[in-house]
């Protein structure tokens, strides 16, 4: 007789289904999907005016669009997630699917603003942007195994749910995040160098990527308020990996960070953002464009002088001819330059915008 199973005491407990450690582990989980929902409400809250600013009282833009999907995204995810986990809702293939569904928009437009911000920085470098485009598609892609891999199913013959089928192929979408924001905080880092102007060893190297030194002033606030958001951003991605693919943790609790790690990119991707629509921050400062404009030769006295006396030139005609107007070569020669100062100005202050 003492070995006969004993009787389930509350049947409806999804937990009493599971063994002691699976309970517990479960439990801790639970736990997460609840500070995590806490801590993003907490920061929704903070920055409500601040956004409501971006959204409805600035021009919209597309990456306006991706700020909107990232905090949706990633509100819809935890929330549905925590629902999930638990409340009895019966139908959980389909709700898992609709929970699953909030994955790709939230780490896929986080994952764009990232990309804008780099746009920003390479905008003349149209290879560098197109390939980090291609890097993003290729993000997007792999965050859409997660709904399209992934089944629900119940605990015992209770409503609440639990995954029940995680495929292979949706670890591509835990790895994909890690690659892109790797490639693009070095990609940010090397330009971040290219403005210091040194040719220093590993060391001054590292020392201007983490403390900003040899920066200039501007420079250097991109790096120590936009960049540790990103370093931040890849901690989370690498904690998040180490735990999926650990073998030595339980397997309830080693999708436990994926959850904390959509809320810390989202909500570090969007305050990079709006710091930069509040212009803290200036991505022209490290753009292609100033770079060029830095790297630029100065004019010699030759052509200065040149220019002086062909301007005298210029004055002695009029004064002969009585015509105070410029020769029409010269008038064109000026109105091409005006217009070419003007795009340059305005090309920086779309950037600065964030088309």
């Amino acid at each position: 007789m003492s070995d006969a199973p004993q009787p389930i005491l509350n049947p409806t407990t999804p937990l009493a289904y599971l063994t002691p450690e699976q309970a517990y582990q479960t439990s801790v989980a639970i736990y997460v999907l609840a500070g995590s929902l806490g801590v993003l409400l907490w920061d929704v809250l903070d920055n409500v005016t601040a956004d409501f600013k971006i959204i409805f009282k600035s021009r919209f833009t597309l990456s306006t669009a991706a700020f909107i999907g990232s905090r949706i995204g990633s509100l819809g995810y935890v929330i549905a997630s925590n629902i999930f986990e638990t409340a009895p809702m019966g139908n959980c293939v389909h709700f898992e699917t609709i929970t699953d569904a909030f994955y790709p928009v939230a780490l896929g437009c986080s994952a764009l603003l990232f990309f804008f911000r780099l746009r920003a920085i390479y905008n003349r470098d149209r290879i560098v942007v197109g390939c980090f485009f291609i890097l993003w598609c290729g993000l997007l892609a792999c965050t859409i195994f997660i709904p399209a891999g992934i089944l629900g199913g119940t605990i015992g013959p209770t409503k609440y749910c639990v995954d029940e089928d995680v495929p292979i192929s949706a670890y591509a979408a835990i790895i994909a995040p890690l690659v892109h924001d790797t490639l693009v905080f070095i990609a940010i880092s090397w330009r971040l160098l290219q403005n210091a102007g040194i040719d220093g060893n590993f060391k001054e190297n590292l020392q201007v990527v983490m403390y900003g030194k040899y920066l200039p002033a501007f420079s250097k606030s991109l790096l120590l308020d936009g960049q540790r958001y990103y370093l931040i951003t890849l901690a989370s991605n690498m904690v998040t990996v180490i735990m999926v693919f650990d073998t030595s943790v339980p397997i309830p609790l080693r999708s436990m960070c994926a959850t904390p790690n959509i809320v810390i990119t989202s909500i570090m991707a969007c305050r990079v953002y709006r710091r930069t629509r509040a212009g803290f921050f200036r991505e022209s400062e490290l753009s292609t464009t100033t770079m060029l404009d830095k790297n630029r030769k100065p004019v010699s006295p030759s052509h200065i002088r040149v220019d002086i006396e062909l301007r005298n030139d210029i004055g002695r005609h009029n004064a002969h001819s009585g015509d105070t107007a410029l020769p029409h070569a010269v008038r064109k020669s000026v109105e091409r330059t005006q217009t070419k100062d003007y795009n340059s100005s305005r090309s920086i202050l779309d950037i600065e915008k964030g088309v």
